[in-house]
């Protein structure tokens, strides 16, 4: 589970490793600078919402938005 920026960003950097594509590469599919990846992997907090939904897109990965058990 996703919880804040860093774990996002980890999540990402572990996706991409796995999927075996540079910081670069990524960017380059997404359709922005190399530095804004970085950004995201390492959690800035002032990442875009569509950049992380076109990141994660590109990654293969899905975001599931549910109700937290209480």
């Amino acid at each position: 589970m996703v919880s804040n920026p860093a774990d996002f960003g980890l999540r990402i950097r572990e996706r991409r490793h796995e999927l075996g594509i540079t910081q670069e590469e990524l960017a380059d599919v997404i359709g922005v600078h190399r530095r804004v990846i970085g950004d995201m992997e390492r959690g800035k907090p002032t990442l875009q919402l569509r950049i992380a939904l076109a990141a994660t897109r590109a990654l293969g990965l899905d975001i599931l938005l549910a109700p937290r058990d209480r």
